[in-house]
């Protein structure tokens, strides 16, 4: 449906009607098709409102005869494995295959379609799609710069119900050293600010270069979101954002550098003042950089009373990861250690998801260990704890220490925890991995994963992963 066109070769939604319901049917179809449009796509909508005149009066705008819809998604299908350990069969490829990635142009055709203030949810990704050519050959069509995305720059200016926002902006890192996205990256900021109903933010910010396998991120796209953080300071309530690599757009990078701003810095700071934030997802990839912005902003913020925290946070997840060949060394001196991070979250008192994934430079040492026993002591309502410590050593045992009392207080509060893993822990006390796993086995959970390697040192371990969870 959504491939047929005019010759103007734009969606016409007002296309004859098949049929019209009887007057007793005509105030159920109206009830019952908001419950219903929850769960149809874009494709199936605009369907649905040739079938009978009433629904077509109920999902076309009278005005700008665009489809009302509450929900739009264009998600990113794999085309290659997505791990050595799980290969996509044909059957899976072909299972795989969506309409946005195999009708040229369709994200943009569907964007115009789209009545924008009726959206409440909106997932955007912008995959290639590929067309044949005079001469049968495919060529693959650049569907972001051209057309999708100012598209949705645009449109998103009247979507004034939106709540939930997920951006996929990794196909644009291809791009962006050309220059062509900074104006469009400032209007897109602009009108998120406007979406005063705003509650949840899902960013993409990292990819990989068209000449080079390098992760990068845009300086600008981060830049953009600044005035939406700082707008809906009272109003957002969920933020996941990944970073990956080095800018996409270094000239922009350097020009802001030069005159002393600090756009990730930026960034955290406004992300940590979130004051009724509930969930929070920071997931870094090869930039050491982000990190150390992400350390010193909970620093400036714990120091400033002024500012109030949030405190409400129930699913914290901080992820840094190195794929690179990024050096122990790469994070400034002064920002290494994890205790200014972990200090600032201990004041939620109703975490129960916790993910903490750090280098092991930013575990090791005595503050460190204290302040994350200060993050986990108290918090009866954990239900979820994962915690990587990237081959960090436990020295005199405080590691597996501060994990032991953690379970003694959730099985003393009576608390169900449906999982608890641990990963990359060296010259571990053998004794207080056994007392570790006598308590998980105790709590009533089951182990799912258990890898201990051999340490050079006697009547030591290295724990590489501890895994346990729930039946549920």
């Amino acid at each position: 449906i959504i491939n047929n066109e005019h010759d103007n070769g734009h969606i016409d939604p007002n296309m004859e009607i098949s049929s019209s319901p009887s007057p007793n049917a005509l105030s159920g179809i109206i009830i019952t098709w908001p419950i219903v449009e929850a769960y149809v796509d874009l494709e199936s909508t605009i369907s649905a409102a040739q079938t009978c005149r009433a629904l077509h009066q109920t999902i076309i705008d009278p005005n700008t005869l665009k489809v009302k819809v509450s929900h739009f998604a264009v998600c990113s299908y794999p085309s290659a494995p997505t791990s050595p350990l799980a290969p996509l069969s044909e059957s899976d490829r072909n299972h795989w295959k969506a309409s946005a990635e195999r009708i040229p142009h369709f994200v943009s055709r569907a964007l115009n379609a789209i009545h924008f203030p009726s959206l409440y949810r909106l997932d955007l990704d912008f995959p290639l799609t590929k067309r044949r050519n005079a001469s049968g050959h495919a060529e693959i069509i650049e569907d972001v710069c051209n057309c999708s995305f100012p598209i949705f720059v645009t449109n998103l200016a009247y979507a004034s119900n939106l709540e939930q926002l997920q951006l996929n902006a990794s196909r644009f890192m291809a791009i962006e050293r050309s220059g062509q996205l900074e104006g469009l990256y400032e209007n897109f900021g602009s009108n998120l600010s406007k979406c005063k109903k705003l509650k949840e933010i899902e960013l993409i910010n990292s990819g990989v270069g068209r000449s080079s396998n390098d992760w990068l991120y845009s300086v600008a796209l981060l830049r953009a979101l600044l005035p939406t953080l700082e707008k809906r300071r009272k109003d957002l309530h969920t933020l996941d954002i990944y970073l990956a690599g080095t800018p996409s757009d270094p000239l922009h990078e350097r020009y802001l550098s030069t005159r002393g701003i600090d756009t990730a810095l930026d960034f955290f700071v406004r992300v940590l003042s979130l004051e009724r934030l509930t969930t929070l997802g920071i997931s870094i990839t090869d930039s050491n950089s982000h990190l150390s912005a992400l350390i010193e902003a909970a620093m400036q913020l714990s120091s400033n009373v002024e500012i109030r925290k949030p405190t409400f946070i129930n699913s914290l997840r901080i992820s840094f990861t190195r794929v690179g060949t990024l050096g122990r060394n790469d994070i400034s001196p002064e920002l290494r250690i994890a205790a200014p991070l972990l200090d600032f979250f201990s004041q939620c008192d109703n975490l129960k998801n916790v993910f903490l994934e750090m280098p092991s430079e930013c575990w090791d040492g005595g503050e460190n260990i204290q302040a994350l026993s200060n993050l986990l002591r108290n918090k009866v309502e954990i239900t979820s704890l994962t915690i990587s410590f990237s081959c960090c050593p436990d020295r005199n045992g405080k590691i597996l220490g501060l994990l032991a009392d953690f379970l003694v207080q959730s099985n003393s509060n009576n608390v169900a925890l449906s999982r608890f893993s641990i990963f990359g822990i060296l010259n571990a006390d053998k004794s207080d991995v056994d007392g570790l796993k006598l308590l998980l086995d105790d709590a009533g959970m089951s182990c799912t994963k258990y890898l201990l390697r051999e340490s050079s040192i006697v009547g030591r371990t290295n724990v590489m992963i501890v895994e346990y969870s729930r039946e549920r």
